[in-house]
């Protein structure tokens, strides 16, 4: 099959080439006749569309006990706090 393309289409293509997304002109064509196919899936219905899933908001039982009381070596020092830099006023 052959087929013709505007001089912007041609431009185009060869940009993403040289940009080095792709390795051919083939293969930018290639990509969007599968978005093409997808999107024609998806106006008739039959792609589904994948709800985000919830964080994980428990921890697991004795996390804190294994993780925290594992700790072996030296205290862990806090150090104090320095002094925050002073900035002029933006308004």
């Amino acid at each position: 099959m052959n087929v013709s393309l505007t001089p912007e289409l041609e431009q185009f293509i060869q940009r993403q080439v040289n940009a080095g997304k792709y390795n051919s002109p083939e293969e930018v064509v290639i990509k969007g006749i599968q978005l093409l196919a997808i999107m024609e899936r998806f106006s008739q219905g039959s792609v589904e569309v994948l709800q985000p899933t919830q964080p994980k908001t428990e921890w697991m039982p004795g996390f804190f006990e294994e993780v925290i009381g594992g700790w072996v070596g030296e205290p862990l020092i806090r150090e104090p706090r320095g002094e925050y830099e002073t900035r002029e006023t933006l308004f």
